[in-house]
């Protein structure tokens, strides 16, 4: 998957924007996103983001790769949320039923999964929008105009340029353990590619 902070040259208006609108659309929309508790405005908010990834022109494939990463989570979290959370209208009964009942699946919770699905695709998608359509330099430039000291605008840019590094020697790492026939990344639990994940 491509890092999360590459830039993708362009000409089109959300390049041209100033770093610092950029940065304030950041922080407004990821603040506001989780505050959302209607559904439809959830998902008028995701197809805005992924409206604005296709006038930016940035490559689908690289949109198509963060969904498979997030797949995993989103699926955990909503079968998490689908039990726990405090619903009153039962879809599945409860899988052991003592007190109130463990593991019961109400309507609520699996409204609530999927409204959370919906928040956390929209920031995901929104975070690299900005970032793969601004050079780091300019990011750096723009915090300084926006009043924030030098040295914390350049140790924040500096951190942001050292995530492909890293980034890049992990994947040399994960390729020369498949080259040395390790399967854990292809077949082994989640447990175990946690385990190996350098």
């Amino acid at each position: 998957m491509s890092s999360l902070v590459a830039y993708y040259p362009g000409t089109t208006f959300f390049h041209r924007l100033d770093p610092r609108v950029k940065t304030v659309f950041l922080i407004i929309v990821s603040t506001s996103i989780f505050m959302v508790e209607n559904m439809a405005v959830a998902a008028c908010i995701l197809v805005v983001m992924l409206g604005l990834w296709y006038l930016a022109k940035l490559p689908g494939s690289v949109l198509l790769g963060i969904m498979k990463v997030l797949l995993s989570i989103i699926a955990f979290l909503f079968v998490v949320q689908a039990i726990f959370y405090p619903g009153v209208t039962p879809v599945i009964k409860p899988l052991i039923p003592i007190g109130r009942g463990f593991g019961q699946v109400t309507l609520e919770g699996l409204l609530f999964s999927v409204l959370l699905a919906l928040r956390l695709i929209a920031m995901v998608i929104m975070l690299p929008l900005v970032t793969f359509t601004t050079p780091v330099q300019e990011f750096a430039l723009g915090f300084v105009k926006m009043g924030l000291p030098y040295r914390l605008a350049y140790t924040i840019t500096t951190a942001l340029n050292l995530v492909p590094i890293l980034q890049s020697e992990t994947n040399v790492i994960v390729d020369a353990q498949r080259l040395r026939a390790m399967q854990t990344f292809e077949t082994g639990k989640m447990m175990d590619k946690l385990k190996a994940y350098p």
